[in-house]
């Protein structure tokens, strides 16, 4: 491990608290989620699944399927066209973690060069920057893939049978994350001010952990906290219900590796979880039932139109 340059925590004294909470929720997820991607639909009724969905995502692995999965339903059942809301997911997914991983790019490079204070080992920095600076390249090659990759493969399956048929499903994958990249730089291009959602949901989570770690201890440098924060956070890529476990144990042992003392992170990130994570699962649990019973609602009002266009074709 290399030097601290300035500073992350150290020592064995007991942490002890100096404030009562943390000035910042875990709520804030709420907004970004609703507003990174704005889906058009009828009646304004997209604008109400995020809530629900956010505080779901990160409950089923890897990295918070069943939120999205959540949310795509209530979606759909908005009005929304099945092929849109894939899209606006992908969109969404696409301008959230390009911030995810500018910022491991960014701070890691940053710590490494000595722009940041912190450790300067390559493996806490130019490790991640480096995983950081691939994903991205590998999306940008991926943005090349055709849209219509299925549709052009209509030849081939023809031709080759069963064989075809399996490669062309299997090409919707690629080519919807191509779609979903394209979508995510229309955005970025014009310059849409609903992007800051994006940076929003990620600053107000690190804004909450550096207010737990400020109560119990005094918060590592700037670099340190974004960077220990991003890596930590890739223990929501195991197998484990809402990253239980994966997360608290990511975030405490990137932050021991960076030098911050093992007590105060553990407290740190133990009362970031309950702010940002457990304490917004229940106005989510309750909007939940309400989304429920609101999509009840729609299909019933789709049914008596239909009845009534029935009706009246046959009149």
């Amino acid at each position: 491990m290399g030097q601290d340059r300035g500073g992350g925590t150290r020592g064995g004294s007991r942490p002890r608290p100096r404030s009562r909470g943390c000035p910042f929720s875990g709520t804030s997820s709420c907004f970004a989620a609703s507003s990174v991607t704005r889906p058009a639909s009828t009646c304004g009724r997209a604008t109400r699944s995020p809530w629900p969905g956010s505080q779901r995502r990160g409950c089923s692995p890897p990295g918070g399927a069943g939120g999205l999965v959540l949310q795509a339903w209530a979606l759909r059942a908005a009005g929304m066209a099945r092929r849109r809301v894939a899209d606006q997911t992908l969109v969404f997914l696409m301008l959230t973690y390009i911030v995810y991983m500018s910022a491991l790019v960014i701070c890691g490079f940053g710590l490494w060069f000595g722009v940041f204070r912190g450790p300067d080992s390559f493996a806490l920095t130019v490790v991640p920057a480096l995983f950081g600076l691939t994903v991205i390249v590998v999306g940008l090659l991926c943005s090349a893939i055709p849209t219509d990759l299925q549709r052009r493969l209509d030849g081939y399956a023809q031709r080759s049978g069963r064989v075809g048929r399996i490669a062309q499903r299997l090409a919707n994958g690629p080519a919807a994350v191509s779609a979903g990249i394209r979508g995510a730089w229309v955005h970025v291009r014009q310059g849409d001010p609903a992007l800051l959602g994006s940076i929003a949901y990620w600053a107000f989570n690190i804004m909450v952990l550096w207010a737990a770690f400020h109560a119990f201890g005094g918060a590592p440098p700037g670099a340190v906290l974004v960077l220990g924060y991003f890596v930590g956070m890739l223990g929501n890529l195991l197998p484990l219900p809402g990253g239980i476990g994966g997360v608290d144990g990511g975030m405490i042992g990137a932050f021991a590796a960076y030098g911050v003392d093992i007590g105060t992170a553990t407290v740190a990130v133990l009362v970031y979880r309950a702010f940002a994570f457990w304490l917004p699962t229940i106005p989510g649990a309750i909007a939940y039932f309400q989304l429920r019973h609101t999509v009840q609602r729609w299909r019933d009002e789709r049914r008596q139109q239909r009845a009534a266009e029935l009706a009246a074709a046959t009149a």
